[in-house]
């Protein structure tokens, strides 16, 4: 199954970042794990051609592999825990073999965004530096690898760093070949399911197509055959998921849809409907999902949605699944009425308000955040619809990957995630990998 592999990864990111020879990353607000972790997902370039600063570290001495053996990289991302305390993120990265995601080794339950993937493979092209590690789960119930990581971690990290007050990231790289290959041995039996990081993982694996156009005598065994993954346990427990929150603004509803009560109404033929607590949804002092702090989880397990309308008058949905509901497939499991972003495209968008599903992609006339609460105090969604989504468990999302299905783009985010440019992976065709 997934084939990985240890690799040099370079800091030079870090290095010509270096403040008082302490490495540091961009800063983030001292504001709540939405915040940060919605500056953390933004690709770290968007648009135009890659600075030059990324440019003059990759032409640079200090830019190449700086390790003289391949290694894996344990890393630790201590963080404030959702109940409060603190809690730790664990995983390693490595290389893996780039696999298309029919061939079921690696899967994703949503579909990257075209254009995130074509400037991110631009990049590449430019400068083909891997700066970003997309974050991959495979199933452990036993903890095999993490009861391994732990004998490596009794010596100090070999690199630790700030991410915010409240956040910090140690690295420790090993190399012993026992430890790469037990690891090795885990995971030759483990499917991946890629849970953040899609555009990214593409953009490589179309360099790696355009190299192989380039290169047609290579190995398989060229660095530019495999990209840099952060891999998880889903075990975890400290890994969350946060959904997708959708603005839509009020020129894209139809006219028979912009009244509040014909909305409801339209809705209502599919959940069963509660207004929440009256009032202004930016005071301080009311509760989720009108503060819209962060989701609906905290209103009940039974709903899926929450919509505001304009702002103001809240509400909360639950989908009515006495029996089999008839926007699922005869194929499709049950348990997929539990996942709020497939009942956002099929149900709200397609058969309540009448709108192309195609649109929740298109972030020109659809906003998407992983927390939206500033949508409301800097008054966005006055003349808005606001989609509040429970977060689909790691079990629904398997359902769905099995069923042959996939999300919307940005449907979901992972927290915590590793940063861009802690480490880097040379896509190079004169580099070889220390495969199995």
């Amino acid at each position: 199954m997934a084939e990985v592999a240890p690799f040099r990864g370079g800091q030079a990111v870090h290095r010509c970042l270096e403040t008082d020879g302490a490495p540091v990353l961009p800063s983030c607000a001292e504001d709540s794990p939405l915040t940060l972790s919605s500056q953390l997902f933004s690709p770290l370039f968007l648009e135009g051609d890659v600075p030059d600063l990324l440019r003059t570290c990759a032409e640079s001495e200090g830019c190449q592999p700086c390790e003289d053996s391949p290694a894996l990289y344990l890393y630790e991302i201590v963080h404030v825990a959702s109940q409060g305390g603190e809690a730790h993120h664990k995983g390693l990265v490595a290389l893996m073999r780039l696999e298309d995601f029919r061939s079921g080794v690696v899967s994703s339950h949503q579909r990257a965004h075209d254009g995130e993937v074509a400037c991110r493979f631009r990049q590449l092209e430019q400068c083909p530096v891997q700066t970003e590690a997309p974050l991959a789960l495979y199933s452990d119930p036993c903890c095999v690898i993490e009861a391994l990581a732990a004998a490596e971690k009794k010596r100090p990290a070999d690199v630790e760093i700030t991410l915010s007050p409240r956040e910090c990231c140690r690295i420790w790289r090993v190399s012993s070949t026992s430890f790469v290959e037990r690891v090795q041995g885990v995971l030759d039996r483990k499917a991946l399911l890629l849970i953040e990081g899609q555009a990214a993982y593409l953009a490589a694996l179309r360099y790696r197509d355009h190299m192989r156009e380039l290169t047609p005598d290579f190995s398989g065994k060229e660095s530019f055959n495999y990209a840099m993954v952060a891999l998880s346990n889903q075990e975890d427990l400290s890994l969350r998921l946060f959904a997708g929150q959708r603005l839509l603004d009020h020129r894209l509803i139809p006219p028979a849809q912009q009244d509040a009560g014909l909305l409801l109404a339209g809705l209502g033929h599919f959940f069963d409907i509660s207004a929440l607590a009256d009032g202004d949804c930016t005071g301080a002092g009311l509760s989720v999902p009108t503060g819209l702090e962060q989701s609906p989880d905290e209103i009940g397990a039974d709903w899926q949605l929450a919509l505001c309308v304009g702002g103001k008058n809240s509400y909360a949905l639950r989908f009515r699944d006495d029996e089999k509901p008839a926007f699922l497939r005869a194929d499709e499991p049950w348990s997929l009425v539990h996942c709020a972003p497939l009942l956002l495209e099929r149900l709200v968008m397609e058969q309540v308000l009448k709108l192309d599903p195609a649109l929740l992609e298109d972030f020109q006339c659809v906003a998407v955040s992983p927390g939206a609460k500033g949508w409301l105090a800097d008054g966005v969604a006055d003349q808005a619809l606001v989609f509040f989504l429970r977060s689909p468990s790691l079990a629904v999302l398997r359902d769905l990957v099995h069923a042959g299905l996939t999300l919307p783009s940005r449907s979901t985010f992972a927290y915590p995630v590793l940063p861009p440019g802690v480490l880097l992976h040379f896509l190079s065709s004169d580099e070889r990998v220390a495969a199995p």
